[in-house]
């Protein structure tokens, strides 16, 4: 047996011999050097390499599969890095809820970005007394003309992991603002096009941060070209920013509601408010394509009421680790009739009543039913397993 391994590293250690001795031949060193592909191009043959979800964000073996990239030459690098910091503030699929550790990991991030801001914005922070980091006079690239996806939960919580220890607590919230005032004004003034945004403010609350930021003029150029929008989190104790949002993001076609916690239990008053003002957000879209909502209860209904708003457009539905306890019946599904897709991943509380109105509608484009439960949940309903069945 050992025989045969030397014979068979052998036998490869011959044939790169022979390669390497073909390769140095007259016939391949006369040929002229291939052309160097397109900045262009190249960039997009390395996006169509990695491995993305659907917002389009890559995976963290997509990254490190760049990274390698970046080290052939400086086209490559060039063309490889402009996608590493497509989003610079990225949220791994596989952390916690537990946002500190994450935090630490973006930190250099913010970092860098604070060594880019002009002296206009260094001399602000300077003033009240903010540390950031000596001017980077000869950048590689220009880093914040990449940012294309921005997890704004995340930069903040970097932010303020840097000066947690560095400032006295009545002034940490001053100066979190101050600091992703001035790095929003860094992208504003450099980013191209923002395509994406998760707005979730993590452990911290900071709603009077978001409502200020997410409403101020100064930035409205930002944040109006963006397609793709993901709530969750803290976000949801005031109407006031669900306003905000409807009056801001107006062209998404993909928009994810994850975990409101504080609207979990609305009821009554609080569920109308949040019925008008929550829902504008759909009912604005010119032409939303997906709707995914994760980990939602207690105010599906009012959604599911909205959804008809973007019949004409509306390809994808998901509903991921939902509980639809005391949802009334899904007449608003019913009449999105250009649907191509819809999930129920992991429901719960789903009843007959619910499901009725789906089995008489017409959908003439729906190619997908996908109906998926834990072995330790209870069964799924019969009526909807019977709908699915006939979109296998």
């Amino acid at each position: 047996m050992l025989r045969k391994k030397f014979k068979t590293a052998a036998k490869v250690i011959a044939k790169t011999s022979l390669f390497h001795k073909g390769f140095k031949s007259s016939r391949f060193l006369n040929k002229k050097p291939a052309p160097e592909l397109v900045p262009d191009i190249l960039e997009h043959i390395f996006w169509m390499l990695t491995e993305s979800s659907e917002d389009g964000v890559p995976s963290l073996e997509s990254y490190t599969n760049l990274l390698h990239c970046m080290l052939v030459n400086k086209t490559w690098c060039a063309a490889a890095a402009s996608l590493l910091h497509k989003h610079p503030w990225r949220l791994d699929r596989t952390y916690t809820v537990r946002t500190t550790d994450m935090a630490y990991e973006h930190c250099k991030i913010v970092q860098l970005y604070l060594s880019l801001l002009n002296q206009n914005e260094r001399s602000l922070l300077l003033e009240k007394g903010i540390e950031i980091p000596e001017p980077n006079s000869t950048p590689m690239f220009n880093y914040p003309e990449f940012v294309k996806y921005l997890d704004y939960g995340v930069m903040v919580a970097s932010i303020w992991t840097i000066y947690s220890t560095s400032c006295y607590t009545y002034d940490k919230n001053e100066w979190v603002s101050l600091v992703a005032r001035s790095l929003l004004r860094l992208l504003a003034e450099h980013s191209g096009r923002l395509q994406w945004l998760r707005c979730a403010p993590m452990s911290f609350s900071f709603d009077e941060m978001y409502y200020s930021l997410l409403a101020d003029s100064e930035f409205s150029g930002l944040f109006s070209p963006v397609q793709g929008l993901v709530i969750a989190g803290n976000l949801g104790g005031d109407k006031k920013l669900f306003r905000i949002l409807a009056e801001t993001f107006r062209n998404l076609n993909y928009l994810e509601i994850r975990d409101l916690p504080r609207a979990r239990n609305w009821q009554g008053d609080s569920s109308s408010w949040f019925s008008t003002d929550f829902s504008s957000i759909i009912k604005c879209q010119a032409g939303l394509e997906s709707l995914v909502l994760k980990e939602c209860a207690g105010y599906l209904g009012s959604i599911i009421n909205t959804i008809p708003n973007q019949a004409t457009t509306l390809r994808v539905l998901k509903f991921i680790d939902c509980d639809f306890r005391g949802c009334s019946p899904w007449e608003g599904i019913e009449l999105c009739t250009k649907l191509e897709r819809i999930e129920f991943d992991r429901c719960i509380n789903i009843t007959s009543p619910m499901v009725k109105p789906l089995s008489k509608a017409p959908f003439p484009f729906l190619r997908k039913v996908i109906t998926f439960a834990d072995r330790d949940q209870p069964p799924i309903c019969p009526e909807l397993m019977s709908w699915a069945c006939r979109y296998p």
